[in-house]
């Protein structure tokens, strides 16, 4: 079995990775799209294409797929069927295609029953500038150059399964035109960033009653000068909304940035308070002062997290299904596979994990009777700088807290949601470092990831990591580009709080309009947390008591009868009622 390619991230590495791209030119519809690609590397051996991580170093022109008359039928042996006609693997006569010629174009090719470098050899043979090869089960896949890779004069990508048909149906409708390679230098005006670079919330999914107390992080990313002169970039970064209301904006002039330069924006911390359930954008937007930037399929960034009612997660959650988000099934092992993800914070008082979400996969999707063990980890392993080298990052001190044994019912729950509660609740210590597993001993067993979200910036600026993978007992520090584990951590903020007592509190004005004093008899920190009449958590905060008191905004919600619950340090609890007209 072909190991994928494991790697740690650097901002190097993803200064590097972001400048080579394969993107839509036209139509409209797929202008300014990047596809997910793997190219061959002559740096890597195998291969004399050009060198895409050259500067100025791309083709840009129209796709053409190949057609072979010499065979036909469909290949049936992958996940997607394809004509054999279209695998750019034999000819009629040998060395021509039916087509009259491929000049000019882009051949498009399906991989399938011959060498990588054949496909390439054949296309540019035939007029070829540039040849694209869609995988029949997935995403890219590295390219061996075989008995032809070394005469190969034309760039070589693969793209996925998805990516490709979906060009296949442009091509379908009218001419499709492509750029592949590398941007520095093909335009005179020209900055751009990625989602690889941008930092975004520390957790794709968060639990309210975590968010609104004291949850922050940093927003900021790299920009890159891709033109061939000066530039100024402007960056606007901004917040919004389940209700697409900004909750944070800032805008900055990035001073005069050389060509090829990169540069890191000034980092801005955004402390979340009042948020409610749903999905929050980030978004990030360039422009350059006084010039038009020749290409802005670029210019904007954006990543989704979502708050909700008590599930914390790397990965985000599906808005109309209320699941965890797996769209991506990775794995490689030949014996047993654990993945993992680290988790190191401040949460509020009385904070516990009562079990996890998570999502497992086969390809022929029997799951039935599979069994999966999550395991609670204390972490406690002397701290390495992950700017050290992976291979200092040691896993001799993990300390179990809890496991769950998982067999799952049926095949039906193939890429499904699933859950299994801890033995007890595991109380959170501040600040401690825990690693969260699931572990399978089948090989053919994968595990959901959400590949559609990028901790890679996160990982280097917080100089923490993000998972952890071990794999026929070797650790990795991840999927290669893929960081967000779907397991999702069930939170309980109320542990010890049954046995505690209940004190006297009440509000006023009460109706309130825009804001109502709680009095409570206790003092100091305190979480408040308001609910609506179906049980539904509205908001969570941290309030300091003062006398007994504190102050409460309450102009965001509706009008209406909400539930108050006010839980002290010391586990004591009051709750009362509050009407908001």
């Amino acid at each position: 079995m072909k190991k994928t390619l494991l790697l740690l991230f650097s901002i190097l590495t993803f200064s590097l990775s972001a400048q080579v791209v394969v993107k839509g030119v036209s139509p409209s519809t797929i202008a300014g799209i990047s596809f997910d690609f793997m190219w061959a590397d002559p740096t890597g051996g195998g291969w004399s294409t050009p060198d895409f991580n050259q500067p100025n170093t791309f083709v840009e022109d129209t796709l053409e797929l190949v057609v072979d008359n010499s065979h036909t039928g469909d290949n049936p042996a992958y996940a997607i069927p394809h004509p054999l006609a279209n695998e750019g693997c034999f000819t009629a006569n040998g060395d021509q295609y039916s087509q009259p010629s491929l000049a000019g174009k882009i051949a498009v090719v399906w991989r399938g029953s011959c060498q990588f470098g054949l496909k390439a050899a054949l296309a540019e043979n035939n007029g070829a500038v540039g040849i694209i090869i869609i995988n029949h089960s997935g995403g890219p896949v590295g390219m061996a150059g075989g008995d032809s890779g070394m005469s190969i004069n034309i760039p070589v990508v693969m793209i996925s399964t998805n990516d490709g048909q979906l060009l296949l149906s442009e091509m379908a409708n009218g001419p499709v035109e492509i750029f592949m390679g590398n941007k520095l230098g093909a335009q005179v005006n020209d900055v751009g960033s990625s989602l690889d670079v941008a930092n975004i919330s520390k957790y794709g999914s968060i639990p309210l009653g975590m968010a609104n107390n004291g949850y922050n992080f940093d927003v900021g990313l790299t920009v890159t000068n891709y033109g061939s002169d000066d530039n100024i970039p402007i960056l606007e970064q901004s917040i919004t909304d389940p209700n697409g209301q900004t909750i944070y904006s800032d805008s900055f002039s990035l001073g005069l940035l050389a060509p090829y330069a990169s540069v890191d924006t000034l980092y801005q911390t955004f402390t979340a308070s009042g948020l409610v359930e749903g999905e929050y954008t980030i978004d990030y937007e360039l422009s350059i002062d006084s010039e038009v930037d020749a290409d802005i399929a670029d210019n904007h960034v954006t990543a989704t997290f979502n708050v909700t009612n008590d599930v914390l997660s790397r990965a985000r959650t599906d808005n109309a299904t209320g699941d965890l988000i797996a769209n991506y099934y990775p794995s490689n092992a030949t014996t047993d596979y654990t993945s993992c993800m680290m988790l190191q914070d401040v949460y509020p008082f009385g904070s516990a994990i009562d079990g996890v979400y998570f999502s497992m996969s086969e390809a022929d999707s029997s799951v039935g009777s599979e069994y999966v063990q999550a395991q609670f980890f204390e972490w406690n392993d002397p701290w390495t700088s992950i700017g050290g080298a992976w291979a200092n990052v040691t896993f001799n001190n993990l300390n179990q807290l809890d496991y769950s044994d998982y067999i799952c019912p049926d095949d039906s729950l193939n890429q499904k949601a699933v859950f299994t509660p801890f033995n007890s609740a595991i109380s959170l210590v501040d600040n401690q470092r825990y690693l969260i597993c699931l572990q399978t001993f089948n090989p053919d067993v994968a595990f959901g990831y959400d590949n559609a979200i990028s901790y890679n910036s996160n990982f280097a600026y917080y100089d923490q990591p993000i998972t952890a993978l071990n794999i026929d007992g070797t650790w990795y520090s991840g999927w290669n580009g893929v960081s967000a584990l779907s397991l999702g951590l069930k939170m309980n903020f109320n542990l010890g709080i049954d046995e505690a007592s209940e004190v006297s509190g009440t509000a006023y004005p009460n109706p309130a309009v825009d804001n109502v004093t709680i009095d409570i008899d206790g003092e100091g920190p305190a979480v408040l947390v308001v609910s609506d009449i179906a049980g539904k958590i509205v908001f969570s905060n941290n309030v300091v008591l003062n006398g007994g008191k504190s102050n409460v905004d309450v102009s965001s919600l509706v009008e209406g009868m909400y539930l108050f619950n006010v839980t002290l340090e010391n586990g004591n609890t009051s709750t009362f009622s509050v009407v908001k007209k």
